[in-house]
């Protein structure tokens, strides 16, 4: 036991020792750098004195000398038992916790309907009629019966197909182009004014798909001009009305899109027609000032042209619409000279609809 407390001080004093050299070493070293730095300053001070300068050579000697010191204390006093970098620290991990509150998702309010639906069984729901439906539900929608009347009566139907029977009334701009087919001789100038026609008739119409139609209609439709003219035998402006009435044919192809109206659960139907057309003259009644005249310009007896324009309608019922739209076209009998027949006008019909029966 004795022995290896004496070989352990014996190692002790050897390593101590071993330190010490190192230290000793290091010394010797600065101080050999200090040497070399004052034999450096000698022969900078020797140079400064042959140019005359021995001051400033005597102070960067003392300056080098403070230099040398400072850096021998600093090797001696620092400690070599000094960790280079701190050691890595574990921080300690953060508890997960969990809420005792349940966490609320937020849901839109569920409709009257559906609450009652809810509470309902579905084959108890197949078999309640309108007034069992209504029962009890009008406090949460006034409108709930109304609604259900309106969804059975167009239950079972495609009122989207069938054929349909109508009547309408249309008031349009009508006027005609080539304003000097309407001047005579004595004629010095003339100038268009604008004039209202109506036209009336009867359309029947087949819609074979849910989107596409086709509609014929036959109309007696009152086209013409109103001028305002100067003549060579009159002191005075004179108005020259052209009165002309045709029986038109339009035959429109139709592109339709149907609507549900979320105020009464009816349907809504907005369609697009265009198509050929043709027109006979009916009559031809020119006046000048109130008089008519005899020797008139030969207006077009037959036209071709093109027709279109769009409707709105609105289902009454499930046999009975009642229809709002746009209508547009021209015509011309497609000789040199002749003039051309234009409309632009409103309509409204009343149609009643044949709709097809779901199987």
């Amino acid at each position: 036991m004795l022995v290896k407390e004496k070989g352990t001080r014996k190692a002790t004093k050897n390593k101590s020792s071993g330190n010490s050299k190192s230290t000793e070493s290091s010394l010797q070293d600065a101080a050999i750098g200090l040497s070399e730095n004052k034999n450096k300053t000698t022969s900078t001070a020797d140079n400064y004195n042959t140019s005359g300068n021995a001051a400033d050579a005597a102070d960067g000697l003392v300056i080098a000398d403070n230099s040398a010191e400072k850096q021998i204390s600093a090797e001696v006093e620092q400690d070599i038992t000094q960790p280079i970098s701190e050691p890595i620290r574990g921080t300690a991990a953060e508890q997960l916790t969990a809420s005792v509150v349940p966490v609320k998702v937020q849901q839109s309010p569920i409709s009257g309907r559906d609450v009652l639906r809810s509470m309902i069984e579905p084959e108890k729901l197949e078999k309640l009629d309108i007034e069992s439906q209504a029962a009890g539900i009008t406090d949460l929608n006034p409108n709930k019966e109304k609604f259900l009347k309106n969804l059975k009566q167009f239950a079972g139907y495609d009122i989207n197909k069938g054929f349909h029977i109508g009547a309408f009334i249309s008031i349009n701009n009508v006027w005609l182009n080539k304003k000097t087919f309407s001047a005579d001789e004595n004629t010095t100038s003339i100038t268009p004014k604008v004039q209202f026609g109506k036209a009336y008739g009867l359309n029947i119409g087949y819609d074979y798909t849910d989107r596409w139609g086709i509609e014929l209609e036959a109309q007696i439709s009152e086209q013409g001009q109103k001028y305002n003219m100067r003549q060579l035998t009159e002191d005075h402006d004179c108005i020259k009305d052209v009165n002309l009435l045709y029986l038109k044919f339009p035959l429109m192809m139709k592109y339709k899109q149907t609507f549900i109206n979320n105020y009464n659960s009816k349907p809504i139907a907005l369609s697009f027609l265009f198509g050929p057309q043709i027109g006979f003259l009916l009559k031809k009644n020119v006046m000048m000032d109130g008089n008519e005249l005899k020797n008139t310009p030969e207006y077009n007896k037959t036209e071709f042209g093109i027709a279109g324009g769009f409707d709105f309608d609105l289902f009454m019922t499930r046999n009975l619409a009642l229809t709002i739209g746009g209508r547009t076209g021209f015509a011309s009998s497609f000789k040199k000279g002749q003039p051309m027949s234009f409309q632009l006008g409103v309509t409204t019909q009343l149609n009643f609809r044949f709709p097809k029966k779901i199987k």
